[in-house]
């Protein structure tokens, strides 16, 4: 800075003394070239150079023909010099602060345990007389612990068939069923149906009474007053966490073995989320078909659930079987639909699951839109997502995070952003989340999955 000054000085002197031809003939071109050369010197480095000597500061007496500098017997005069400024520390960014409330909308629906329904979803959907005829006389079999069906008229064998499975998906609470069944009577005018358990008779009782009491510690754990997603959350991650797939037991397919024996296959992780929803007065329907794991399609069973009002898919075994993205498998219909195919028989009368307002994402605001700003902005939704995932999902140090984008294309949109951008604006948002002496960075490339999906890990570090 000093030079800069000295150099501007001095420029003004030469201005001054311009018609004086001592200055014209001996004085500037000496001058000159030493300023030509500082001036050089300070375009290449800046007034950060400091180990050259400062040019003489000249200055004018009353007589303006008289120079004055270091030759002087006049002591030159102080230079005067600015402080310096001290370096300006950019502020912290405002920790997070989040607004937004979970929750699916205005038609939130308020559990009753005190309420439970015997949801029967597959016998509206039968409207054939000699169907419904068949169904029935099998859910009167049932009401009575018996294990023969009395047909009030004779029905076909084929539409006894085509509603049997229906009726069994329908009652998990008939878990002694092996879904072996005979038609008495002619091929055409069967009279009643014998159907083979899998208990003996005195024993369904004193396993019924397994069930209930498994059943009322799960759902003591629901809050009173507390919303069907809440309730849905809280049976859902029971079975996760408390159940274990395994093929090998004997009752692996039904509400026995999930709830009493703690472990079961599809079916059973199926038959008991039902089972436990249903005390809580939430409908959900079994799904019987096919699905493909990526290794091998296989028979496989999942559910339905009516949350608000609107059906979403679930699948807890996927969900057991698929941490830490069972997040996926919980109401985000078009997660599990790509790979889930229904009986033929199944898939037409099942209703819509175009709704997302309930899934798990959606719910707990791990969800943006077009713009960067507001609630639901990508930059609020990336914080939320941060700090929901390395809160509910640490595997080890780290947490993968999963965010439902409005639509793919803005899904594609952020998914770029965070690849592209200067990772400062990420830095940021992670250090308005960092909290308790944890900091956060992410440490993969975001992927897109099903479209909407941005899903990248997460590290958390001890500051």
């Amino acid at each position: 800075m000093k030079k800069i000054i000295s150099a501007v000085c001095l420029a003004l002197v030469l201005l001054m003394l311009a018609s004086c031809s001592f200055i014209d003939d001996v004085v500037l071109p000496s001058i000159g070239t030493a300023l030509e050369s500082m001036l050089d010197e300070l375009l290449e480095t800046g007034d950060a150079v400091t180990d050259t000597p400062t040019v003489a500061v000249l200055t004018t007496s009353d007589d303006p023909e008289t120079p004055t500098g270091e030759g002087s017997s006049a002591a030159p005069e102080p230079t005067q010099t600015e402080p310096e400024t001290p370096p300006v520390t950019a502020a912290p960014p405002e920790p997070f602060t989040d607004a937004f409330v979970p929750g699916y909308g205005s038609e939130t629906v308020i559990i009753d345990k005190s309420n439970p329904i015997d949801y029967r979803y597959w016998r509206t959907t039968v409207t054939d007389a000699d169907e419904l005829t068949a169904y029935d006389a099998l859910d009167e079999m049932v009401k009575n612990d018996k294990s023969t069906a009395v047909l009030p008229r004779p029905v076909p064998f084929d539409k006894i068939k085509s509603v049997y499975k229906r009726f069994t998906l329908d009652h998990p609470e008939y878990f002694w069923n092996v879904s072996r069944y005979t038609g008495n009577g002619s091929t055409n005018a069967i009279t009643s149906i014998t159907v083979e358990a899998s208990h003996d008779q005195e024993r369904i009782a004193p396993m019924r009474a397994e069930i209930e009491k498994v059943a009322s510690l799960v759902i003591s754990q629901i809050p009173d007053g507390a919303d069907d997603f809440e309730a849905e959350k809280i049976i859902f991650s029971w079975l996760i966490n408390n159940v274990v797939y395994d093929s090998t037991p004997s009752d692996k397919y039904n509400l026995y073995g999930a709830l009493v024996k703690k472990r079961c296959v599809c079916e059973g992780f199926a038959e008991a989320f039902k089972y436990l929803c249903g005390k809580v007065g939430i409908p959900v329907i079994t799904i019987s078909g096919l699905a493909d794991n990526s290794q091998t399609t296989e028979n496989h069973a999942w559910s339905a659930v009516r949350i608000g009002g609107k059906w979403y898919l679930a699948d807890v075994t996927w969900a057991h079987s698929g941490q830490p993205n069972r997040f996926l498998y919980f109401n985000l219909s078009e997660h599990i639909t790509p790979d889930h195919w229904p009986l033929d028989e199944l898939a037409p009368l099942l209703p819509d699951f175009s709704a997302d307002d309930a899934s798990y994402l959606k719910y707990y605001g791990l969800y943006f839109d077009d713009a960067r700003e507001g609630d639901l902005g990508f930059d609020s939704a990336f914080m939320r997502s941060v700090l929901h995932f390395t809160d509910v999902a640490m595997t080890g140090a780290s947490a993968t995070v999963y965010m439902l984008a409005s639509d793919p294309a803005t899904a594609e949109k952020y998914a770029q952003f965070m690849k592209d951008e200067d990772y400062d604006e990420i830095a940021d948002m992670l250090e308005r989340v960092s909290h308790d002496g944890y900091s956060f960075v992410v440490y993969t490339e975001p992927e897109i999955i099903d479209g909407r999906i941005l899903s990248f890990r997460v590290a958390r570090m001890k500051d």
